[in-house]
C-alpha cells in the first residue's frame, strides 16, 4: 500500500508490518503481526488521512465436509 512518503507491506517471512520509506530507502518494522499473513490475504488499506492503516489476517482455518441426504 503506497502512502505518501512511502510503502507499507506484510515481510512474510517473518510476520512483520513494514514501511519502506523512499527518501531514506530504508524498510522500518512498524510492528510484529500476531497471526500469519497468508500470501492470498496480504491485503492493505490505508486512510486517506494517512494516521490507519488495515489489514486483514485469518484468525482460523478449517474445512468442513457435510453431506446432505435428499437436497432437492
Amino acid at each position: 500500500m503506497a502512502g505518501e512518503d512511502g510503502i507499507y507491506f506484510v515481510n512474510q517471512a517473518r510476520d512483520r508490518l513494514m514501511y519502506y520509506d523512499f527518501a531514506t530507502r530504508k524498510s522500518t518494522k512498524l510492528l510484529a503481526l500476531e497471526k500469519t499473513v497468508p500470501i492470498v490475504h496480504r491485503l492493505l488499506d490505508l486512510a486517506p488521512d494517512g494516521r490507519e492503516l488495515l489489514w486483514s489476517q485469518v484468525d482460523s482455518s478449517s474445512s468442513d465436509v457435510v453431506l446432505v441426504e435428499n437436497f432437492r
